[in-house]
């Protein structure tokens, strides 16, 4: 699943490797995490502009996985919208 996911499998170290492996063993979580997909939002720029006067946003260039996969880019966002 990591690599498949994902653009770069490489950005995953064995430690963070073996979590993802452990939690995907919970059945329990496979389920909550099969229910997130089930109701996603697959506009969600579209569907925020329901709540939020003022929306940015846009696609970050990586698979699956954006916050290990573009770190950067993800933490350069997050820090623009909270600042």
């Amino acid at each position: 699943m990591l690599d498949a996911w994902s653009d770069d499998g490489d950005v995953f170290p064995p430690e963070v490797r073996a979590e993802y492996v452990a939690q995907f063993r919970d059945p329990d979580t496979v389920h909550a995490i099969c229910e997130g997909y089930r109701a996603a939002w697959y506009d969600p720029l579209e569907i925020w502009k329901t709540w939020a006067d003022d929306l940015d946003g846009g696609p970050i260039s990586a698979g699956h996985f954006i916050p290990e996969e573009a770190p950067d880019e993800t933490t350069r966002r997050l820090v623009d919208f909270l600042g």
